[in-house]
């Protein structure tokens, strides 16, 4: 069981089916359809778009990364994966 489940219950939330389940992975968007859950992907954010380093960069002026590129790439990869899993 992932976190977002695990809080409703101990927050003893109710009805489940009214709570929102926000997750930037497929395994967590599964886990709130499971759950009976509103759920909702994010294909902008997470780990493969490392957002955190490419706006650090950016306030000093830089970029560590061709820009377009890498999140054309990550949007891409992200995309796909939620098509996969019927998300």
């Amino acid at each position: 069981m992932r976190y977002g489940l695990q809080n409703v219950i101990n927050l003893q939330v109710s009805p489940v089916e009214g709570c929102v389940k926000i997750d930037d992975t497929v395994p967590g968007v599964e886990e709130g359809l499971n759950a009976g859950m509103w759920s909702i992907g994010l294909a902008m954010s997470g780990n493969e778009l490392d957002l955190y380093t490419h706006h650090a960069t950016q306030e000093q002026d830089n970029t560590p990364f061709t820009p377009a590129v890498q999140v054309l790439c990550a949007m891409e990869q992200a995309l796909a994966e939620l098509e996969t899993e019927g998300v």
